[in-house]
């Protein structure tokens, strides 16, 4: 597999389609890139699996999610206030946050979460990129502190 993992700077964000027929379009697109994603899979040994984090039980799994995971990682993203490009800088950091976000079995808490109003000042207990995002939004503070501030006349 030559491309990395999801699909960053392709679909995070996009907005759902409201429309009958958009929503067929998207469904029959997610299957096509579902069906590409497998026969990808499938193709790889068991060592260039474990070289992007996979193993082989995990591949349906991963297939299933894609490309949910990608959507639901772009929203926990700007929900927590980073923004996808700045704060997965990395491929490497990219691919792995999204292998946790595709292999993670709360996708419904997830859904259910993000829908809810209100700012956030941490993702929650349950999704396993917490701690990623955690340290994500430390480094995105000390930045802003660093920075100069035309208040303080630097």
């Amino acid at each position: 597999m030559q491309a990395s993992l999801g699909a960053k700077g392709q679909t995070m964000g996009q907005a759902q389609p409201t429309t009958l027929a958009g929503r067929v379009r998207d469904f029959i697109a997610a299957w096509q890139e579902r069906r590409t994603l497998a026969r990808e899979l499938a193709s790889l040994d068991d060592r260039e699996l474990s070289d992007i984090g996979l193993m082989r039980w995990q591949v349906p799994l991963f297939v299933k999610a894609h490309p949910t995971a990608d959507r639901l990682l772009a929203e926990m993203l700007a929900r927590l206030g980073l923004d996808a490009d700045e704060a997965l800088t990395s491929r490497l950091l990219h691919d792995d946050v999204y292998r946790s976000c595709a292999l993670c079995r709360e996708h419904g808490r997830c859904r259910r979460w993000l829908s809810t109003a209100g700012a956030v000042a941490a993702p929650p207990a349950f999704c396993p990129n917490a701690w990623t995002f955690r340290q994500l939004l430390q480094a995105k503070w000390a930045a802003s502190q660093a920075a100069p501030s035309p208040a303080r006349g630097n």
